[in-house]
């Protein structure tokens, strides 16, 4: 393999699994020396991925895209507008998956996630309550 290969799945090695130097060197039988080079001369630490706050950030960006499509879903209604069924679908799409991600990312929950996973009476104001919609 090729040095620019090298270097290129070293980096990736580094900014996505977020391997260290050494780590780096002893997969991919490279000198330490060599790695901190690439480092230094790629500007690797800058573009390096935090792993762990894309999975918080797209826990709690998922659940506030739920947040939002429930508020569009219930201003509709007030304004008597025919109901989507898409964006319906989809929320409770989102609603039925979002305890899984919570507990995997272990995120607090805006959303009470013990709740039905249905349209019910019930559940259509539960959401009006969430949503300050109280009539």
């Amino acid at each position: 393999m090729n040095k620019l290969k090298l270097a290129k799945q070293a980096q990736k090695l580094y900014e996505i699994e977020n391997l260290n130097a050494d780590e780096i060197s002893e997969k991919l039988e490279i000198s330490r020396r060599t790695v901190f080079n690439w480092m230094k001369k790629y500007n690797w630490v800058k573009k390096r991925i935090n792993i762990e706050e894309i999975k918080n950030n797209f826990g709690r960006d998922t659940e506030e895209l739920a947040l939002k499509m429930m508020k569009k879903i219930s201003s509709d209604i007030d304004a008597g507008k025919k109901l989507s069924q898409e964006e319906l679908y989809s929320v409770m799409n989102i609603l039925e998956y979002l305890p899984a991600l919570k507990k995997s990312m272990k995120l607090p929950t805006l959303i009470n996630s013990d709740k039905p996973k249905t349209l019910t009476p019930e559940t259509i104001i539960e959401i009006e309550n969430m949503l300050g919609l109280n009539f």
